[in-house]
Protein backbone atom coordinates (compact mmCIF):
# COMPACT_ATOMS: atom_id res chain seq x y z
CA UNK A 1 0.00 0.00 0.00
CA UNK A 2 1.39 3.40 -0.80
CA UNK A 3 2.79 5.39 2.05
CA UNK A 4 0.65 8.30 1.30
CA UNK A 5 -2.62 6.41 2.12
CA UNK A 6 -1.53 4.79 4.57
CA UNK A 7 -0.75 7.80 6.33
CA UNK A 8 -3.77 9.54 5.61
CA UNK A 9 -6.33 7.03 6.62
CA UNK A 10 -5.08 6.09 9.84
CA UNK A 11 -4.60 10.01 10.62
CA UNK A 12 -7.98 10.48 8.94
CA UNK A 13 -6.63 13.36 6.42
CA UNK A 14 -8.95 11.36 3.86
CA UNK A 15 -11.92 12.46 6.11
CA UNK A 16 -13.07 8.57 5.47
CA UNK A 17 -12.71 6.54 9.01
CA UNK A 18 -10.69 9.03 11.46
CA UNK A 19 -10.20 7.03 15.06
CA UNK A 20 -10.83 3.56 13.24
CA UNK A 21 -8.13 2.20 12.02
CA UNK A 22 -4.67 1.28 13.72
CA UNK A 23 -1.35 -0.17 12.70
CA UNK A 24 -0.49 -3.52 13.86
CA UNK A 25 2.88 -4.35 15.31
CA UNK A 26 4.08 -6.10 12.03
CA UNK A 27 2.70 -3.13 10.24
CA UNK A 28 -0.49 -4.00 8.87
CA UNK A 29 -3.54 -1.52 9.25
CA UNK A 30 -6.61 -2.69 10.50
CA UNK A 31 -9.96 -1.66 11.90
CA UNK A 32 -9.14 -1.13 15.96
CA UNK A 33 -9.68 -3.17 18.49
CA UNK A 34 -11.86 -0.61 19.60
CA UNK A 35 -13.81 -0.06 16.39
CA UNK A 36 -14.66 -3.60 16.09
CA UNK A 37 -16.43 -3.75 19.55
CA UNK A 38 -18.70 -0.64 19.09
CA UNK A 39 -19.31 -1.94 15.61
CA UNK A 40 -20.18 -5.28 16.67
CA UNK A 41 -22.42 -4.31 19.15
CA UNK A 42 -24.38 -1.81 16.60
CA UNK A 43 -25.02 -5.26 14.81
CA UNK A 44 -26.45 -6.67 17.63
CA UNK A 45 -29.72 -4.80 17.09
CA UNK A 46 -30.10 -5.96 13.33
CA UNK A 47 -32.59 -8.01 13.28
CA UNK A 48 -32.17 -11.50 11.50
CA UNK A 49 -28.53 -11.48 13.04
CA UNK A 50 -27.17 -13.39 16.08
CA UNK A 51 -24.05 -12.71 17.77
CA UNK A 52 -22.96 -14.90 20.43
CA UNK A 53 -21.29 -12.91 23.52
CA UNK A 54 -17.30 -13.62 23.12
CA UNK A 55 -17.39 -14.71 19.77
CA UNK A 56 -14.74 -14.62 17.68
CA UNK A 57 -14.08 -11.17 15.65
CA UNK A 58 -11.16 -10.98 13.20
CA UNK A 59 -9.75 -7.55 11.84
CA UNK A 60 -8.73 -8.21 8.14
CA UNK A 61 -6.23 -5.86 6.98
CA UNK A 62 -6.41 -3.13 4.89
CA UNK A 63 -5.60 -2.82 1.53
CA UNK A 64 -6.13 -0.87 -1.57
CA UNK A 65 -5.14 -1.97 -5.13
CA UNK A 66 -4.85 -0.56 -8.84
CA UNK A 67 -7.72 -2.27 -11.01
CA UNK A 68 -9.41 -1.83 -13.98
CA UNK A 69 -11.85 1.27 -13.22
CA UNK A 70 -15.25 -0.38 -12.90
CA UNK A 71 -14.14 -3.55 -12.58
CA UNK A 72 -14.93 -6.19 -9.57
CA UNK A 73 -12.46 -8.52 -8.00
CA UNK A 74 -11.82 -10.84 -5.21
CA UNK A 75 -10.04 -10.67 -2.48
CA UNK A 76 -8.53 -13.36 -1.02
CA UNK A 77 -7.60 -13.43 3.04
CA UNK A 78 -6.32 -17.10 4.48
CA UNK A 79 -8.80 -18.34 6.59
CA UNK A 80 -7.93 -16.83 10.70
CA UNK A 81 -6.61 -19.10 13.73
CA UNK A 82 -9.70 -17.36 15.26
CA UNK A 83 -12.33 -19.77 13.65
CA UNK A 84 -10.83 -22.84 13.26
CA UNK A 85 -11.81 -23.50 17.17
CA UNK A 86 -12.92 -26.91 18.51
CA UNK A 87 -15.50 -27.69 16.95
CA UNK A 88 -15.04 -25.27 14.24
CA UNK A 89 -17.17 -22.88 12.50
CA UNK A 90 -19.61 -23.31 9.98
CA UNK A 91 -18.83 -21.20 6.71
CA UNK A 92 -22.26 -19.80 7.03
CA UNK A 93 -21.72 -18.80 10.62
CA UNK A 94 -18.51 -16.03 9.32
CA UNK A 95 -19.99 -12.65 8.20
CA UNK A 96 -17.67 -10.04 7.23
CA UNK A 97 -18.35 -6.28 7.54
CA UNK A 98 -17.14 -3.64 5.76
CA UNK A 99 -16.65 -0.69 7.29
CA UNK A 100 -17.69 2.62 5.57
CA UNK A 101 -17.48 6.89 6.24
CA UNK A 102 -21.21 7.12 6.73
CA UNK A 103 -21.32 3.55 9.09
CA UNK A 104 -21.03 -0.22 7.68
CA UNK A 105 -22.34 -2.81 5.44
CA UNK A 106 -22.14 -6.63 5.55
CA UNK A 107 -21.31 -8.67 2.98
CA UNK A 108 -23.94 -11.11 2.05
CA UNK A 109 -23.05 -14.70 1.78
CA UNK A 110 -22.48 -16.97 -1.46
CA UNK A 111 -22.49 -20.98 -1.39
CA UNK A 112 -22.04 -21.43 -4.96
CA UNK A 113 -20.06 -20.20 -7.90
CA UNK A 114 -23.31 -19.29 -8.71
CA UNK A 115 -23.92 -16.41 -6.50
CA UNK A 116 -20.36 -15.14 -6.27
CA UNK A 117 -20.25 -11.47 -6.91
CA UNK A 118 -20.18 -8.17 -5.24
CA UNK A 119 -20.97 -7.51 -2.37
CA UNK A 120 -20.60 -11.30 -1.16
CA UNK A 121 -18.72 -13.25 0.62
CA UNK A 122 -17.80 -17.05 0.56
CA UNK A 123 -15.40 -19.97 1.67
CA UNK A 124 -13.87 -21.55 -0.81
CA UNK A 125 -11.61 -24.60 -0.18
CA UNK A 126 -9.42 -25.61 -3.43
CA UNK A 127 -11.69 -25.12 -6.48
CA UNK A 128 -15.11 -25.25 -4.42
CA UNK A 129 -17.30 -23.18 -2.57
CA UNK A 130 -18.47 -24.15 0.56
CA UNK A 131 -21.96 -24.74 1.61
CA UNK A 132 -23.61 -22.57 5.07
CA UNK A 133 -23.08 -26.31 6.55
CA UNK A 134 -19.68 -27.24 6.30
CA UNK A 135 -17.27 -26.85 8.73
CA UNK A 136 -13.82 -24.25 8.11
CA UNK A 137 -10.62 -26.02 8.06
CA UNK A 138 -6.64 -25.15 7.86
CA UNK A 139 -6.21 -23.87 4.48
CA UNK A 140 -9.71 -22.50 3.29
CA UNK A 141 -9.70 -19.04 1.88
CA UNK A 142 -12.14 -15.99 2.76
CA UNK A 143 -13.36 -14.49 -0.79
CA UNK A 144 -14.89 -11.23 -0.84
CA UNK A 145 -16.17 -9.87 -3.85
CA UNK A 146 -15.43 -5.60 -4.43
CA UNK A 147 -15.96 -3.52 -7.55
CA UNK A 148 -14.60 -0.27 -8.17
CA UNK A 149 -16.37 2.55 -7.24
CA UNK A 150 -19.29 0.11 -6.00
CA UNK A 151 -21.02 0.21 -2.32
CA UNK A 152 -18.53 -1.75 -0.71
CA UNK A 153 -15.00 0.44 -2.19
CA UNK A 154 -14.52 2.87 0.67
CA UNK A 155 -14.26 5.42 -1.78
CA UNK A 156 -17.32 4.77 -3.73
CA UNK A 157 -15.37 6.40 -7.09
CA UNK A 158 -14.80 4.07 -10.15
CA UNK A 159 -11.33 5.22 -10.32
CA UNK A 160 -9.61 2.24 -10.62
CA UNK A 161 -8.62 2.17 -6.96
CA UNK A 162 -10.00 -0.32 -4.36
CA UNK A 163 -9.66 0.49 -0.85
CA UNK A 164 -10.97 -2.32 1.57
CA UNK A 165 -11.10 -2.41 5.53
CA UNK A 166 -13.25 -4.72 7.03
CA UNK A 167 -13.78 -7.32 9.94
CA UNK A 168 -15.51 -10.96 10.19
CA UNK A 169 -17.26 -12.20 13.06
CA UNK A 170 -18.53 -15.25 14.47
CA UNK A 171 -22.63 -15.59 14.03
CA UNK A 172 -24.96 -17.87 14.93
CA UNK A 173 -27.66 -16.75 11.83
CA UNK A 174 -29.02 -18.87 9.68
CA UNK A 175 -27.80 -17.57 6.56
CA UNK A 176 -29.63 -14.49 4.94
CA UNK A 177 -30.21 -13.48 1.03
CA UNK A 178 -27.84 -10.57 0.53
CA UNK A 179 -29.43 -7.58 -0.08
CA UNK A 180 -27.09 -5.48 2.01
CA UNK A 181 -27.91 -2.27 3.63
CA UNK A 182 -25.58 0.56 4.59
CA UNK A 183 -26.07 0.99 8.76
CA UNK A 184 -25.75 4.45 9.90
CA UNK A 185 -22.80 4.43 12.57
CA UNK A 186 -21.00 6.62 14.67
CA UNK A 187 -16.94 6.96 14.92
CA UNK A 188 -14.90 4.32 17.56
CA UNK A 189 -13.30 5.28 20.00
CA UNK A 190 -9.27 5.80 21.37
CA UNK A 191 -6.98 2.68 21.81
CA UNK A 192 -6.62 -0.32 23.45
CA UNK A 193 -7.37 -4.23 23.40
CA UNK A 194 -11.00 -5.45 23.48
CA UNK A 195 -11.49 -9.52 24.28
CA UNK A 196 -12.03 -11.80 21.39
CA UNK A 197 -10.71 -9.03 18.57
CA UNK A 198 -7.72 -11.06 17.04
CA UNK A 199 -5.89 -9.86 14.06
CA UNK A 200 -5.63 -11.74 11.22
CA UNK A 201 -1.64 -12.53 11.64
CA UNK A 202 -2.20 -15.77 8.66
CA UNK A 203 -4.21 -13.11 6.20
CA UNK A 204 -2.92 -13.27 2.85
CA UNK A 205 -4.94 -11.68 -0.12
CA UNK A 206 -4.93 -11.97 -3.36
CA UNK A 207 -6.99 -9.81 -6.45
CA UNK A 208 -8.63 -11.98 -8.35
CA UNK A 209 -10.57 -10.38 -11.99
CA UNK A 210 -14.03 -11.65 -11.71
CA UNK A 211 -13.81 -12.63 -15.56
CA UNK A 212 -11.33 -15.11 -14.34
CA UNK A 213 -13.24 -17.01 -11.68
CA UNK A 214 -15.90 -16.94 -12.74
CA UNK A 215 -16.23 -18.71 -15.84
CA UNK A 216 -14.26 -21.88 -15.11
CA UNK A 217 -17.65 -22.78 -12.48
CA UNK A 218 -17.45 -25.86 -10.64
CA UNK A 219 -20.39 -27.72 -8.30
Amino acid sequence: MPRDVIADLVSGDLGTLPGKLERTPEGRIVISADGIEKETEELKQSPGLSIPDGGAKVALPLFTASVDAGSTVFAAFGMPGAFLVSPPLEAGNIRVVKLLPEGRILFGQAFSYETLGEGRSAVMRGGSVLSAKVAVAEGDVLLLGIRDGGAFDLDGVADGRIIDPAFALQTMSSPTPPAPTPVPGEGAGGGGCAAGVIPSLSALFLLLPAALLLPGRRK
